[in-house]
């Protein structure tokens, strides 16, 4: 086994940014992004997926923000006299309501995109946090909450693309010759079996003696960080085309000779699902 402490780099962080990584939950300063959408921002600027995660994301200087959208306007007088008796709703995905608005060219300057919590001024003067979108809970069987909740649970966290806090820094990890973690056997079988033993790009299933074919996926790269958002099961043909390194290190070896066994064994029902590889 193999200690890595990073003790050098901790001392850097410390002396640069003044934040002690050991004792410090996030001494990091939140980036809060506000932006008025224009109509070509939803086409070069927002996502509604990241590594397979639902949401909406924006991009500022190549990195990618979690966040929501919302109709910043909210005319006190106008919504009593239409008898109106709610805030404006914010958007956590892809919803009905938002396919609409994009079909109208509804965006430019119509949208706000935001990823911390929002209060708006109610028709009856009270300051209130906004609520989600019913369309969005249908479309991410999520029950409804307000902005506090969604920035809490599913933008301030250490998974959040844009987002460094403190267990993002460097920190002593045991790991064997390849980098994992000493239970990393155990969280790819247990999470393979959460998935069914079936490829999450492919769809083909593998379980049993043919589960030799199918691997455990990090998203992220990070070989230690072995939380369920940044694995994924992939079988040899999907594993080995993931990146040009993946592509490397498929192309001799142990692995090649797996891959080439994968594609001869199952090549037809390969090519039933479609896989694109084949």
């Amino acid at each position: 086994m193999e200690l890595y402490a990073f003790s050098s780099l901790k001392e850097q962080v410390k002396k640069t940014f003044n934040v002690d990584p050991d004792k410090v939950e996030s001494t990091f300063e939140f980036k809060r992004i506000k932006r008025q959408l224009k109509q070509k921002d939803i086409k070069y600027k927002v996502a509604f997926e990241r590594d397979g995660e639902q949401g909406i994301f924006y991009e500022e200087d190549g990195v990618y923000y979690k966040g929501f959208l919302y109709i910043p306007v909210f005319n006190q007088r106008a919504a009593a006299e239409k008898g109106w008796n709610t805030l404006p709703t914010f958007h956590i995905a892809k919803c009905q309501t938002i396919i609409n608005q994009m079909k109208r060219d509804n965006f430019h300057g119509h949208y706000v995109f935001e990823n911390t919590i929002v209060f708006m001024k109610d028709i009856d003067g009270i300051e209130k946090d906004l609520r989600s979108c019913k369309n969005c809970g249908r479309e991410t069987g999520l029950s409804s909450m307000h902005t506090t909740e969604y920035y809490n649970n599913f933008i301030k966290n250490d998974e959040t693309p844009g987002n460094l806090k403190a267990n993002d820094l460097p920190k002593e990890y045991e790991t064997n010759l390849w980098g994992y973690t000493p239970d990393w056997y155990e969280k790819s079988q247990e999470y393979r079996q959460k998935k069914k033993f079936t490829c999450e790009s492919c769809g083909i299933r593998l379980d049993g003696a043919n589960g030799w074919y199918l691997d455990t996926h990090h998203i992220s790269g990070r070989k230690t960080n072995n939380s369920p958002r940044n694995l994924k099961c992939l079988c040899v043909l999907c594993h080995a085309n993931v990146d040009e390194v993946h592509q490397r290190n498929f192309s001799t070896g142990r692995n090649k000779q797996r891959l080439e066994e994968f594609v001869q064994r199952f090549r037809k029902e390969l090519s039933r699902l479609g896989n694109q590889y084949i």
